[in-house]
């Protein structure tokens, strides 16, 4: 499941590869879901949890607000 404040490891396949942080996530009345996330570099995204998950291959930590996430040794790279 994805939540807010994970961080994520992007599939080898995608150009733009490095990790992510998810920054909020939408629910919709029809079902959907849409996920904002943002990247090291500080471009910000946001796909519908499907495509979220195609791109991305595994959650590498959790925290618990996406504050915390940004500046976390796993998503710096320290």
């Amino acid at each position: 499941m994805i939540k807010v404040g994970q961080i994520w490891d992007k599939n080898k396949e995608d150009s733009l590869r490095g990790k992510v942080c998810v920054t909020h996530i939408y629910y919709f009345s029809n079902g959907s879901v849409e996920v904002d996330y943002i990247t090291k570099d500080g471009i910000c995204f946001s796909h519908d949890d499907e495509y979220f998950l195609k791109l991305h291959r595994k959650c590498i930590a959790e925290y618990s607000t996406w504050q915390e996430a940004v500046n976390s040794k796993e998503f710096k790279g320290e």
